[in-house]
């Protein structure tokens, strides 16, 4: 299980690390054509309006929710229960938690959290 749980925090960042915020709205749109790791992949910064748009949304807790939705879509693996929620310690709302959960008899493992902060986060003022 713990294996299973590791291989699906590992396709959670690599959703988080190509999320972006490029048309007025987040999701997985690679802003001015470049690709994930590039500063000029996540935010829009030939427009300024949208780059208005997207300093006003960095503080909204609706800010990962495309993500979050993305994340809920992948499967859970076997054995265990998966919460997505808002980090409680992060009052700009840009982080979030991942709670695994065993669930049945017999499982021995324990509960594992991860806290994750999409690569776009880093560009919010």
């Amino acid at each position: 299980l713990a294996l299973a749980v590791t291989e699906n925090i590992a396709d959670i960042n690599d959703l988080a690390s190509r999320y972006t915020y490029c048309s007025g709205k987040a999701g997985f749109t690679a802003c001015n054509g470049d690709t994930p790791g590039n500063a000029t992949y996540y935010t829009p910064k030939n427009d300024a309006t949208l780059m208005d748009d997207f300093q006003a949304a960095c503080g909204l807790i609706s800010f990962n929710s495309s993500l979050i939705n993305e994340i809920n879509a992948l499967p859970v693996p076997t054995g265990m229960k998966r919460i997505v929620s808002a980090e409680p310690n992060d009052l700009q709302a840009r982080r979030f938690r991942v709670t695994y959960t065993p669930t049945g008899t017999g499982n021995n493992t324990g509960e594992r959290v991860e806290v994750i902060l999409p690569n776009v986060a880093s560009f919010c003022p």
